[in-house]
């Protein structure tokens, strides 16, 4: 082999070598934000498990209050409602009563 020959591929083979080198550290560089990036992916899904669990307990608190107030109007309509509503009724009937015979004497 020639000497200029020898001394080329030398070079080729440096050349190629420290290309290797570098692609070699950029890939640990890659890697390591790809790293950083999934431990920040990781907390933002942890906090959104934490949100949507704190959501789901709001609205099954609000399903609760919803159901207790309407259990309540149900228990005041057939306890209370229907001795008031009597009661108005008595009330409206002898006012009628009352109008009706103030135009009669009047």
């Amino acid at each position: 082999m020639d000497v200029t020959t020898q001394i080329v591929l030398l070079l080729m083979t440096i050349v190629l070598g420290s290309t290797l080198v570098i692609v070699g550290i950029m890939l640990i560089f890659v890697l390591k934000d790809l790293r950083d990036s999934l431990s920040r992916v990781n907390l933002i899904l942890d906090d959104v498990e934490e949100l949507t669990s704190r959501a789901a307990n709001g609205s099954e608190m609000i399903e609760d209050v919803i159901v207790s107030i309407n259990e309540m109007v149900r228990d005041f309509k057939d306890k209370a409602a229907s001795p008031i509503g009597s009661v108005i009724g008595l009330l409206s009937m002898f006012s009628k009563k009352r109008k009706k015979g103030g135009e009669e004497h009047g």
